[in-house]
């Protein structure tokens, strides 16, 4: 539990804490939304750091689908090294076309 959540739960005044921890502008709106396409491009390409990864993730006890999400997250993630380091590769110009 977070240091804020066991200070809202403790405060004798708040008659429900998870109301005002739910409500838009509480403590609770901090944790990141997941976004598709921003977790595929942070799974992917090793140099973004969108967040997505850490606070998001495959979770291997929801059955035969988080077995093989969280099997092919780590595909992904070698995958994109290898693309990011080929891409890097072209665009530094050590790999040529000689005619």
């Amino acid at each position: 539990m977070s240091q804020n959540w066991i200070q809202l739960a403790e405060n004798a005044a708040v008659e429900n804490p998870a109301d005002q921890w739910g409500d838009q502008n509480g403590p609770g709106r901090d944790y990141e939304t997941f976004n598709a396409l921003a977790y595929g491009a942070d799974v992917v390409v090793p140099i973004l750091d969108l967040g997505q990864t850490d606070a998001w993730a495959p979770s291997t006890s929801r059955g035969v689908w988080g077995k093989w999400l969280f099997g092919l997250q780590k595909i992904f993630v070698i995958l994109g090294w290898g693309v990011t380091a080929i891409v890097a590769a072209a665009v530094t110009g050590m790999i040529r076309r000689d005619d």
